[in-house]
């Protein structure tokens, strides 16, 4: 599976880009969490409840008899209070970061609160 989506534009916040965020993980994580508006996100949504679906599908098939033992991750987008949509994307690869916006591996902006989109694949 080698679909490459790209999201809706939205704020990045605190992205780590640069540098990884090394505060819960010694060896660090790259990361940014995208808001987008809810009713722009919808699509994006729907996209990941799909790919989590059909992933889940597969492990179930081939674990037969561990059904009751399989577990979902937590879900890597929630509602926030001002009616936007907060997805987290996380790598431990640094991003490649673009200004032309072309699609890549993960496309963050490079400041505090910058109106971006996240392009991504799924490994």
């Amino acid at each position: 599976m080698n679909n490459i989506y790209t999201t809706q534009f939205g704020e990045a916040n605190f992205p780590h880009l640069n540098k990884p965020d090394t505060q819960f993980n010694s060896q660090g994580i790259y990361q940014v969490k995208l808001l987008v508006k809810a009713v722009d996100a919808e699509e994006d949504i729907n996209i990941i409840n799909q790919i989590i679906d059909n992933e889940f599908s597969i492990q179930q098939n081939k674990q037969l008899d561990k059904k009751d033992s399989l577990l979902r991750a937590p879900l890597p987008f929630k509602s926030i209070e001002d009616c936007r949509i907060q997805f987290q994307f996380k790598s431990k690869f640094k991003p490649m970061c673009s200004l032309s916006f072309k699609n890549c591996l993960l496309l963050f902006g490079f400041a505090l609160s910058q109106i971006v989109f996240v392009s991504f694949i799924l490994i």
